[in-house]
C-alpha cells in the first residue's frame, strides 16, 4: 500500500532525520514513516526498477464489487511489478 494524504503534495515528502515517533505521526501520518508520497511516486518507483501500472477501479471491478470493498472511484489501484 502507498499511503496518500490529501491534498497530495506535487512532490514526496522524506526526511530520514526525523526519528521521534511523535514528530514522524505529526509530518508523516504515522509514527513509523518516513515519507509523504507525493503526485511522483510514479516517477519514484520506476526510477528504482519497478514497473508500475495505475488502474482507475472501475475499469476492473463491477459497481457491487466496488461498493462491497469500499471502493471509491476516486480512489486508485497501483499495481508494482519488479
Amino acid at each position: 500500500m502507498i499511503p496518500f494524504y490529501y491534498p497530495i503534495p506535487e512532490i514526496t515528502l522524506e526526511d530520514s532525520t526525523i526519528t521521534k515517533p511523535a514528530e514522524r505521526e505529526k509530518i508523516f501520518g504515522q509514527s513509523d514513516h518516513v515519507r509523504k508520497y507525493g503526485k511522483d511516486f510514479k516517477k519514484r518507483f520506476e526510477l528504482s526498477g519497478m514497473k508500475i501500472e495505475v488502474i482507475r477501479p472501475d475499469k476492473i471491478l463491477s459497481s457491487s464489487n466496488l461498493s462491497n470493498y469500499g471502493i471509491k472511484n476516486s480512489d486508485l489501484i497501483i499495481s508494482v511489478m519488479k
